[in-house]
Order: C-alpha cells, then sequence, then structure tokens
C-alpha cells in the first residue's frame, strides 16, 4: 500500500512538472536578439515578412510537439508575414478559456480600425463581421454566451465584409491542448478585389498559436496566400493588405485577453 503511494505521488509529480508549469519565451527563443525581444514585449509585437522561398524565420516549437506550420504550408503560399507577441497577464486573464471566449467573440472585429491609420479617420478594415451557418448557408449566427469549458476542436464559419475585398467567407479550426491553443483561419470562397479574383478558395492562410508563458500570452501569428504570377509584381502590396488584416485580427485577440 505504501509503495502504491509513493508510486502515485511521483507519477503526480512528474506530470505536473511536464504538464503544468508555463515555459519562458527564453525558453523557446533562446537566440533572440534584444531588439526583437523587446518589440515582441511592445503593444505591437515583432514581424518579419518573408518570401516563400525563404522560409518561416521565426516558428516556435509547440509545447505538445504538435506541428504549427503545416496547416500553412499545405496551402503553398508565395510569401509569409510572421509576427510575435507576449501578451501582459491583467486582472481580466483566467486561463485559456478567455482566449478561447475572446477568439469566439466574432461580432468584436466589425469595425475595427487598423492600428496605424489615422486617428478619428473612420476606416474600418471590416466593416461587418458575423458567424454563418456552413459552407453553403450564409445565414448570419450570433455569437455564443461565453463558455466554461474550451473544446478539443471546433469549427465555425464567418462572413466579413472587408473594406478592400467585399465579402469575404473564411472556416476557422480550432485545436485546443492542455496548455496551448492552434487557431487556423482559410478561405472556402475566392477573395476578390473589385471584379478581379486575387487569392483562390482556400488559397489564404492565417495561423495562431496562443501558449501561457511564465511572462504573458504568447501569440504568434503566420498570414499568407497563393497569389497569381500577375499579381507578384504587387506583392508587396497585397501582403501589406493583408499584413493588415492580420494585425486587426492579433489586436482584436489582445483586447479580448488583457
Amino acid at each position: 500500500m505504501g509503495r502504491n503511494v509513493i508510486f502515485i505521488c511521483l507519477w503526480l509529480i512528474i506530470t505536473t512538472s511536464t504538464f503544468g508549469a508555463s515555459r519562458s519565451f527564453t525558453d523557446i527563443f533562446p537566440h533572440l536578439n534584444e531588439e526583437k525581444k523587446n518589440q515582441v514585449f511592445s503593444s505591437t509585437g515583432y514581424s518579419e515578412f518573408n518570401l516563400a522561398s525563404a522560409g518561416l524565420q521565426l516558428l516556435p516549437v509547440s509545447k505538445s510537439g504538435m506541428s504549427i506550420s503545416v496547416p500553412v504550408l499545405s496551402r503553398r503560399p508565395s510569401f509569409f508575414v510572421e509576427n510575435l507577441l507576449v501578451c501582459p497577464y491583467t486582472h481580466r486573464y483566467s486561463g485559456l478559456i478567455t482566449v478561447y471566449n475572446a477568439l469566439s467573440r466574432v461580432q468584436g472585429l466589425s469595425g475595427r480600425v487598423h492600428r496605424n491609420d489615422v486617428p478619428g479617420k473612420d476606416n474600418p478594415v471590416f466593416k461587418e463581421t458575423t458567424r454563418i451557418e456552413n459552407t453553403r448557408r450564409n445565414n448570419p449566427l450570433p455569437d455564443p454566451l461565453p463558455a466554461t469549458q474550451i473544446p478539443p476542436t471546433e469549427t465555425i464559419y464567418m462572413r466579413l465584409k472587408d473594406t478592400n475585398f467585399g465579402n469575404s467567407y473564411y472556416r476557422a479550426e480550432l485545436i485546443a491542448t492542455q496548455d496551448e491553443l492552434f487557431y487556423t483561419l482559410s478561405n472556402f470562397k475566392s477573395i476578390y478585389m473589385a471584379i478581379f479574383p486575387i487569392i483562390k478558395e482556400d488559397k489564404f492562410i492565417a495561423q495562431l498559436y496562443i501558449e501561457p508563458l511564465s511572462e504573458g500570452v504568447l501569440i504568434y501569428s503566420i498570414v499568407g496566400a497563393e497569389i497569381p504570377d500577375i499579381v507578384m509584381s504587387k506583392i508587396e502590396r497585397v501582403s501589406n493588405m493583408i499584413k493588415k488584416r492580420m494585425d486587426v485580427i492579433v489586436d482584436w485577440l489582445v483586447d479580448g485577453i488583457s
């Protein structure tokens, strides 16, 4: 009986230290220089743009060992924009359930202005945002009430009325482990500028990886898209437009947890 008690105690110590202990930022990014690290801990975070041929430069290794990059690389994007941000803990934060509920409030994206736009100018990136039933039925759905538990997996669909791209349609897929969230956003319809399709169905991809660290909540994001050769000459403009939308999504999440 005594040996069983000792074994259980040892098992609890091992599992608690393995799964319950928070990693530090330095554990994940031991070689990031101080200048970049200071930006990571700023309100806007640190970002990098690279053509796909250069590969991902900031990719962390997830705590569970699950791949963060596979959903992105499988779409063969023409470029990547990566962003690293550590959001400090506040009294509002009560674990990953806070992050999950923030991501669930799709209507909160509506009317948001990019952080670098002229103050006071009414220039929202997304004019109207709502959940919809599925890929075939565009009937709007209300956001759910705050949850008390995080489902291990979840898929939702949304329509974002974009200032530049008009009505855009996305699928958001969430995977949760004990200590992290993976949130993948992809387009299930082509994205248009005026009457011209610039990103085909399922060729836009954004991946959020969220992990509570000892210093705050790590938010790592990759966003990219496969764009036609004819658009490659405008890749800087297109990538900036897509980065702008990812900035708004990250700011929306940060506001929801801080």
